[in-house]
């Protein structure tokens, strides 16, 4: 069984790298240029033209897509993607998407996603789509960001955020498993503020919120699943093992 992870130098995919090298899976990343990140197998490829992409695939069980493609290039890159999946016989694609993005199909990021999702499930190539939360590593870069001289202003909003390592766990458990169109959800423990967040991110920061600018972060309420039994560790976890 040999993995490839597109996208294998982010935060997703570098984890998911780890998690299946940790699993004993042979495990290849596929970019256009060789990183010193990269300790696994490389192989060359470009999504959006698509050159070397069918030769990357040859001998590989499952490849995963866990890489950002900018919303004017992202349907041709999943169809160069496609192509070659099929011209190769691939036997499982795997695609991370973000949960809730049908109820937010107006924003172009994740428009351009739905319309990869159904790209995905119009082909011929056997897939698991996946969608996943926001991840932790996103809101601290948030949180980063959000700081005004000893405060931090952040809009109010509910997220239900998850480790990207929960997410990699998730991707690396579909390698030895039939695909299945579309995979349950992977969203965090917790249903939170952001303020909230931001608190216990920073203790001695004074935190206050200002209304949601724009519809983006209004619509955030429709990106938690309350109902669901999230996965991973909590955000106060996840703070303390980082800072271990």
């Amino acid at each position: 069984m040999r993995a490839l992870v597109i996208g294998g130098t982010g935060t997703l995919g570098t984890l998911t790298v780890g998690e299946l090298e940790r699993r004993g899976v042979p495990v290849g990343v596929l970019s256009r240029k060789r990183s010193p990140l990269i300790v696994a197998d490389w192989r060359a490829g470009d999504l959006v033209t698509g050159e070397g992409l069918a030769d990357a695939f040859h001998g590989v069980d499952v490849v995963i897509h866990a890489a950002n493609v900018p919303p004017g290039e992202s349907a041709r890159a999943m169809a160069n993607l496609l192509a070659a999946a099929r011209e190769t016989r691939v036997p499982h694609l795997v695609y991370v998407s973000i949960a809730g993005i049908d109820l937010v199909a107006w924003f172009p990021y994740y428009r351009a996603k739905l319309d990869d999702e159904r790209a995905v499930q119009q082909s011929r190539v056997p897939h698991t789509i996946v969608r996943a939360a926001q991840f932790f590593e996103l809101i601290e870069q948030v949180l980063h960001r959000c700081r005004r001289k000893g405060r931090i202003v952040v809009p109010a909003v509910t997220l239900q955020p998850v480790a990207a390592a929960a997410v990699a766990r998730r991707l690396a458990g579909l390698v030895t498993s039939p695909p299945v169109d579309r995979g349950a959800d992977v969203i965090g423990p917790e249903r939170r503020t952001l303020a909230s967040l931001a608190r216990e991110w920073n203790p001695l920061a004074a935190v206050t919120t200002e209304p949601p600018d724009g519809e983006l972060f209004r619509a955030f309420a429709a990106l938690t699943l309350p109902a669901r039994t999230g996965e991973g560790p909590t955000w106060g976890e996840w703070l303390r093992e980082r800072a271990v």
